[in-house]
């Protein structure tokens, strides 16, 4: 997997067009504003954003953001290849980016929403614990998240 600064291009495509379905429909960018906005700002997007390429094609997108109390991810995998079991490949690559930009001085942490058993699964299975369980407020409203940290 491939890892650049994110495209304005792609940054339209994913807040866009990207849809996810059923409880993970809160991940689709269209319905968090605040967040969609942040993707496409030029200004906001920094040099936070990179997009993820597999196989000439537009995979996932990465944001890190680096905090006092650590590096913070979120990353989106495009829809159509969610539950198909590439979810490890995509994580591998993603801490290896991470540790080659940032090194291992920081832990990484995440929030992930309760109802995402399978990146729950995933995240501990790949040494991250869990820290907090809090609500988020997203512009659809408050929901229970779970926040996990992985110290290298």
């Amino acid at each position: 997997m491939i890892f650049r600064n994110l495209s304005q291009k792609n940054a339209q495509h994913i807040a866009y067009r990207w849809k996810y379905k059923g409880d993970h429909a809160r991940y689709t960018l269209a319905k968090d504003p605040t967040s969609q906005q942040e993707m496409l700002s030029k200004k906001l997007r920094k040099k936070n954003f990179f997009e993820v390429i597999d196989e000439d094609k537009l995979f996932g997108y990465l944001q890190i953001e680096d905090k006092e109390d650590g590096l913070w991810l979120t990353f989106g995998m495009r829809p159509e290849l969610t539950g198909q079991g590439r979810g490890q490949a995509f994580l591998d690559a993603i801490l290896e980016f991470v540790k080659e930009k940032h090194g291992i001085d920081k832990p990484v942490l995440l929030a992930v929403g309760l109802f995402n058993e399978r990146a729950i699964h995933l995240l501990r299975k790949n040494q991250f614990y869990d820290i907090q369980t809090r609500k988020f407020n997203l512009d659809d409203g408050k929901h229970d998240y779970v926040v996990l940290r992985r110290d290298w």
